[in-house]
């Protein structure tokens, strides 16, 4: 983890930065982080966070605030202890960028010391990148804390340093812009003065020098009544008399500077801290190095390696955990840059002030970078121009962003991630982040919720992983919410999950993180078309679409239908799963039915795609069997696009690509039968029997609802054999479960037998049904069962032969009966 004070407290953990809200929880970790390992009583810290005017009671607001800290900081939190008489934050050296900024200073003052001023100019310039603005500028009631004093003068002493450090390599030129600004801002502080002064005189222009000392004086005794201090007025005389000590050093032969060579470059490593708790991608990790590994040896030119998928996929994670087994291919430094393109508060980063950024990463001085953004990109290629640099661009918005910020020579590596295909980078190598495997979704939910919370519920684990879509942050969510509330079970969170599925995203929060709010980024980038078709497709019952069923959807043309398709694909809102069929993830498709939409928006457009699948069902179903009435001519007239079905095996080829569509359509609307009937001849003559069915058992529950039991058990045993005639395990699990229902009232040991053999079914799959099923299971068996098994243990003789009777009455018949 790294903390960072320098600026706002800032907070990254091996997954990107931590979000601490709350001005009184920085502020508590601020204290904190100012006496790290070391004990801070509660008192103190009492009068660090509230100054003057304290709650009632102290000692518990300090209590939860400090709870709320560790919830915040997550896997992390074991660093605050509670050690009498307060509390301490253990923070390791290389963690804090106080303690970094304070080794380098240290470093570039013994290589001064040295006179080793390259060096020295480079650790007191990387000191000084720390800074972010004000220290603590987010926790006001700090700002006098002595260590806030403290740090802001050494950062003016590291800034004289390097400026020192600059003078001794003959930097005068180059340092006259920025020492003027300087002596503006500090109009005492006669050092900068002195510096001042000495860059003119180098320059040639030692009028300007004493004039510099006039101004100087003026101040001083103005200000403070005291003549200017001897070693500034020592500088004075020497400029008058045009000394020979104000002449450059002469540099030893080994220095850069004396063989006219330029000073060594400044070094970046900006890379993220790699995520410790990161599994799966395995793949996409190896191609990934792979490609990046050959960056020098491909003539003429770099690598760009292109990442995209939906919020919340991994794709920082991936890149930067290839970026840190990279970093030492890479010597001449490794840049990152959040490029800001989804962010929720701030609009996405331009070109020129991603380069502004890069250029003074890359050691240019911010006088020196150029005003005009095809100048300023010119310089940043110059720069990496030779070099083996590896730049990764975060959270990229587009290729037009990007484009400005890449490198235009060879042995250079560009990373990028976006939830953008970024389809403009003709040369970049892509990869098309999709959700975790099963295993791999269990594996993280384990690593961060912890072995134990997850071990003894298994098969809750697998339904939970699956609710989350096997998406990596949902995935992370939730075990941190496992991790953190030991009273939260694993099969506690499945129940609410699958309680109220239009309130998923609810669920899939926790303190500092929700699923949501990521995906509203994406969403509240959308233009408004866009942004209407991703409302509709939300509550759909049907799993998938092509562009005639969105244009119907729309009322759209069908190449405005297909337009809008491709830009949702584009941004990964959507996935085509087949050429021209494009789905929506299950957690997309959860946030898309909780957005707010103008009234009668959805239900106008659901009654649309309803009539153009039940017309053009019953087209190809009078096509297929030729048994089934022509299409309502209401339904044709509101059709904003027909899909023609020229003959019969453009009829086949769209009956079946459909079924799930055709086949969930018809379990939410009620006047289903035509559009069933016309499915059933359509799957017969097709022959497609899992399809078929999948139609027998829609048939038998809708008959079963109007209470046509007989009617409803002859259709799912039809389905039960068709099912076992093709293997299909589920519907056969379905149909048993079906016939449950139908005997239950009038057969029950024979709805028991269908029962257990259904939950049997369930069982082997390891899917969520099985619960479901055995719960139904215990209703139909009841407790005179139990009570019957037991009696049966205690019989012997003929009492034993009518008690087991008994039992297979209340229980069901023997194994292999005909159902």
């Amino acid at each position: 983890m790294r903390f960072a004070l320098l600026g706002p407290v800032q907070v990254h953990g091996e997954d990107g930065p931590v979000e601490i809200r709350g001005t009184l929880r920085r502020t508590l970790l601020a204290a904190l982080l100012l006496h790290r390992d070391s004990v801070v009583s509660a008192d103190r810290l009492g009068d660090m966070i509230w100054g003057d005017r304290p709650p009632s009671s102290t000692t518990t607001s300090l209590y939860n605030q400090i709870m709320r800290l560790r919830q915040a900081l997550g896997p992390d939190a074991e660093r605050i202890q509670a050690v009498a008489p307060g509390y301490l934050i253990h923070v390791e050296p290389d963690e804090l960028d106080l303690d970094e900024f304070s080794g380098l200073c240290a470093q570039a003052r013994q290589a001064a010391a040295d006179g080793d001023w390259a060096r020295s100019a480079t650790r007191y310039a990387a000191a000084l990148a720390l800074w972010r603005g004000e220290m603590l500028v987010d926790v006001p009631t700090l700002l006098d804390h002595a260590s806030v004093h403290q740090f802001a003068e050494d950062r003016l002493l590291a800034l004289q340093g390097r400026i020192e450090a600059d003078l001794n390599l003959g930097r005068h030129d180059e340092l006259i812009g920025e020492l003027r600004t300087l002596t503006v801002s500090y109009q005492l502080r006669e050092a900068f003065h002195a510096q001042l002064m000495l860059a003119l005189y180098r320059a040639g222009r030692q009028a300007d020098a004493l004039a510099v000392y006039r101004d100087l004086r003026r101040a001083t005794v103005d200000e403070l009544g005291v003549e200017p201090g001897a070693a500034v007025q020592a500088l004075h005389a020497d400029i008058l008399d045009s000394a020979a000590s104000l002449s450059l050093p002469k540099q030893s032969p080994a220095t850069p500077a004396a063989v006219g060579t330029p000073a060594p470059r400044h070094v970046p490593r900006q890379l993220p801290v790699d995520a410790r708790l990161f599994t799966g991608r395995a793949a996409e990790f190896h191609e990934l190095v792979a490609l990046a590994q050959n960056a020098d040896e491909e003539a003429g030119m770099f690598v760009i390696s292109a990442i995209n998928g939906m919020a919340g996929i991994g794709k920082t994670a991936l890149a930067v955990r290839s970026a840190h087994r990279l970093a030492e291919r890479f010597p001449d430094g490794q840049l990152f840059i959040d490029l800001r393109g989804y962010d929720a508060e701030l609009a996405p980063l331009s070109a020129e002030d991603a380069l502004d950024y890069l250029l003074r990463s890359l050691g240019v001085e911010p006088r020196a970078i150029p005003a005009d953004p095809h100048e300023r990109a010119a310089l940043y290629r110059s720069r990496l121009a030779g070099t083996r640099t590896m730049i990764l661009l975060d959270n990229a918005a587009s290729t037009a962003q990007v484009m400005p910020l890449l490198p235009g020579t060879s042995g250079c590596v560009v990373l990028i991630t976006s939830r953008n295909r970024m389809m403009g980078l003709d040369d970049a190598h892509f990869f098309a982040l999709d959700a975790l495997a099963p295993d791999e979704a269990i594996a993280l939910l384990r690593m961060v919720a912890g072995e134990n919370r997850i071990a003894a519920e298994e098969p809750a684990a697998r339904e939970l992983v699956e609710l989350c879509g096997f998406v990596p942050l949902a995935v992370r969510i939730v075990a941190s919410r496992l991790r953190h509330h030991r009273g939260t079970t694993v099969a506690g969170l499945v129940a609410q999950l699958r309680a109220e599925p239009d309130r998923m995203m609810e669920g899939l929060r926790d303190e500092e993180r929700t699923l949501a709010g990521v995906f509203e980024s994406s969403y509240r980038g959308l233009p408004e078309p866009e942004a209407r078709l991703f409302r509709l497709l939300g509550p759909l019952p049907g799993m998938h679409l092509d562009a005639y069923a969105a244009a119907n959807l729309l009322d759209a043309p069908l190449r405005e239908a297909g337009r809008l398709l491709d830009s949702l694909l584009e941004q990964n809102l959507l996935a085509e799963h087949a050429p021209g069929r494009y789905r929506m993830h299950d957690l997309l498709r959860a946030f898309a039915r909780g957005l707010a939409a103008p009234p009668g928006e959805q239900g106008a457009a659901f009654d649309r795609l309803l009539d153009y699948y039940e017309s053009t069902a019953q087209v190809a179903a009078d096509r297929l069997a030729r048994q089934v009435r022509p299409p309502s001519a209401r339904r044709a007239a509101n059709l904003a696009v027909v899909r023609p079905l020229r003959d019969d095996a453009e009829a086949v080829a769209w009956i079946s690509a459909e079924r799930g569509n055709l086949l969930a359509l018809l379990e939410q609307v009620g006047e289903s039968r035509d559009l069933l009937t016309a499915a059933i001849a359509a799957y017969e003559h097709a022959g497609d029997e899992v399809g078929r069915a999948e139609a027998w058992i829609l048939m038998g529950a809708l008959v079963a609802d109007v209470g046509d039991t007989e009617a409803a058990l002859a259709w799912y045993r039809k389905a039960l054999t068709s099912a076992r005639d093709v293997d299909a395990a589920a519907l056969q699990a379905e149909a048993l479960a079906g016939i449950a229902t139908c005997l239950a009232d009038t057969d029950r040991p024979r709805a028991v037998q269908a029962q257990r053999e259904a939950v049997e079914i369930y069982r082997q799959l390891a899917v969520p049904e099985a619960a479901r099923a055995e719960g139904y299971l215990a209703e139909l068996t009841g407790p005179e069962a139990a009570r019957a098994e037991g009696y049966l243990a205690e019989l012997t003789g003929p009492e034993a032969a009518r008690a087991e009777g008994y039992l297979a009455e209340l229980t069901g018949p023997a194994d292999g009966e005909d159902l």
